[in-house]
């Protein structure tokens, strides 16, 4: 697990009863604290959606990550009673409480011992350091290494959590979130989705940048030659046509679509899955990227008001295809971006645009777009249909706006 090395101007900020020393076992009230911690800064977000985001994580975070890491360090007496299953520190912690409880000795404990306020947990290279003469890492290193890493975690959070109420723009603090974990490295273990490596000292900048970035741009109209040219030559052979899109949470794909088409020739807009190898798969089952399946988007469209090729070039416009199974803080396989087709012709011109894409607007980044024949389409559950309509506030993906 890759830990991160903490902020000290964002970890002073978080309860002295988290900071442990080096020497001090990590007890269950240390772990009790941090959860505790970790629940009361999730629930102080403003935007309900982004409550349930960070309240999940940390369920899961505690819950799937942390026992094994327990029981790999303690015994369960000792995980009980708070102390540590080595003997060796046993003196250690008695040392500590007995400290702590005489005010002219207060240097001496470990929550107080801090002259610049930093948190007293190693990093990776800290705990390699420490144990160089052992061929692998100690369980109760591997435990120390999670502890640092949440703490880091909690911290950044604390702040998204602070932005967010002064900004009122609560997708913009998770993409500034999602930006800064991933231009420290990339992450490793359970956590890796969630950017490993990055440095929480740069959370700040990333934010003031993404405030001062986010330019609006209005929908006039298609953009690119084939799109233009479509847009012009519109078919008369049918009056209705399927076009089918994946760019990420489906909340806001239909949401844009519905926004600048309904009432242009877009006829009808619903978001399900397609592309999986199960059968009427479950929005949980979908999120666990075990079925496959991506989140996506199917139009119903009248094909003399509304081009295919103009659906395309909207589709590259409103979110980021250079990301790899992912759209800004949303991660895993079924957040992909992809195009399924629905007839020889719809391929052909999918093609065409995505290279006139290519060329415009990421001549130096590669579009990881994946072109494909549709598959069998599942309707997703009918509380994702025109969620932000009718959820206004809701969660809607950062990159999810228009680029160009």
């Amino acid at each position: 697990m890759a830990s991160r090395a903490p902020a000290r101007n964002m970890l002073a900020a978080l309860p002295r009863s988290l900071r442990i020393a080096p020497s001090t076992p990590i007890t269950r009230t240390h772990l009790l604290a941090l959860y505790k911690e970790q629940l009361r800064v999730a629930s102080s977000f403003g935007s309900y959606n982004f409550r349930q985001y960070f309240l999940r994580r940390t369920r899961d975070k505690f819950r799937s990550e942390l026992p094994s890491l327990l029981d790999a360090a303690y015994n369960p007496s000792a995980i009980a009673s708070g102390s540590s299953a080595a003997s060796s520190s046993s003196s250690t912690s008695a040392a500590s409480t007995s400290a702590s409880t005489n005010s002219s000795a207060k240097a001496t404990n470990p929550v107080e011992t801090s002259e610049d306020n930093s948190i007293y947990a190693p990093t990776r290279t800290e705990a390699s350091a420490a144990s160089s003469s052992s061929t692998a890492t100690t369980p109760e290193t591997r435990l120390r290494e999670w502890y640092a890493e949440t703490l880091s975690d909690l911290a950044i959070m604390a702040r998204a959590a602070i932005v967010n109420g002064m900004y009122e723009a609560p997708k913009l603090v998770v993409e500034g979130r999602a930006k800064m974990m991933v231009t420290g490295g990339g992450g490793a273990g359970a956590d890796a989705s969630y950017g490993g490596g990055g440095q929480p000292a740069d959370v700040l900048k990333h934010f003031k940048g993404l405030f001062a970035a986010a330019t609006v741009h209005a929908y006039t109209g298609p953009t690119l030659p084939t799109a233009i040219q479509s847009q012009r030559s519109l078919s008369t052979m049918a009056s209705s046509e399927t076009a089918i899109f994946a760019n990420g949470c489906f909340w806001g794909t239909e949401h844009m679509f519905r926004k600048h088409f309904i009432g242009k020739g877009l006829k009808d807009a619903k978001v399900g899955y397609i592309g999986g190898k199960t059968s009427n798969p479950s929005y949980r089952e979908v999120c666990s990227g075990s079925t496959q399946h991506a989140e996506a988007v199917k139009l119903e469209f009248d094909p003399s008001q509304l081009s295919y090729a103009t659906l395309v070039e909207f589709h590259y416009r409103m979110h980021d295809p250079t990301q790899v199974d992912r759209q800004g803080p949303d991660r895993g396989t079924q957040y992909r971006s992809a195009i399924f087709t629905t007839s020889d012709e719809q391929a052909e011109i999918a093609k065409k645009v995505t290279k006139e894409v290519q060329e415009a607007h990421f001549p130096n980044d590669k579009i990881a777009t994946k072109i494909e024949p549709a598959g069998q389409w599942w309707d997703a559950e009918t509380y994702h249909q025109e969620y932000l309509d009718n959820n206004p506030g809701g969660y809607e993906c950062p990159t999810h706006r228009l680029h160009w």
